[in-house]
């Protein structure tokens, strides 16, 4: 796990919100605090264990908050799609039920934090280490304003 912040918010939200940087991502869940709170889930409703891709809600997610002032706080927590998560655990697999990067934006400042979710208890953290280093490299490589925590 590892935790990162964001250098520049209005660049930051851009790539959540118009760019095609997290289109990829599954969305588990959205919380938006403004005058009132959304809660988004991100389960389809014809097939409760399947979730979303960003890319299919986040025109939805933009129009809440455009035009609106700054929200209160926010939460996006993003799950990694399947063949990502297979290529990531590797013969790991049967110990993973997935890969989570949780956004949190407390009115002021955007953290980041990265997840594995193990089936069972595990000591050894190389996924871990893996996930880490690959969400920093892609957040590297995409532009995202952030730094280590």
């Amino acid at each position: 796990m590892i935790e990162l912040v964001s250098t520049n918010n209005k660049v930051f939200m851009s790539h959540i919100l118009k760019n095609t940087t997290f289109d990829k991502f599954l969305l588990k869940k959205a919380e938006i605090d403004i005058a009132i709170s959304y809660r988004i889930f991100g389960e389809l409703v014809e097939n409760g264990d399947e979730l979303v891709c960003w890319s299919d809600v986040k025109d939805d997610v933009y129009t809440i908050l455009k035009n609106k002032q700054t929200p209160k706080s926010m939460k996006f927590v993003f799950g990694v799609n399947k063949e990502a998560t297979e290529k990531l655990a590797g013969e790991h697999l049967e110990q993973v039920n997935g890969f989570n990067v949780t956004i949190f934006f407390d009115g002021k400042v955007i953290k980041v934090v990265t997840g594995v979710n193990y089936k069972t208890f595990v000591l050894d953290k190389t996924i871990d280490k893996k996930f880490d280093d690959m969400i920093y490299s892609y957040f590297n490589k995409m532009g995202l304003p952030v730094k280590v925590s």
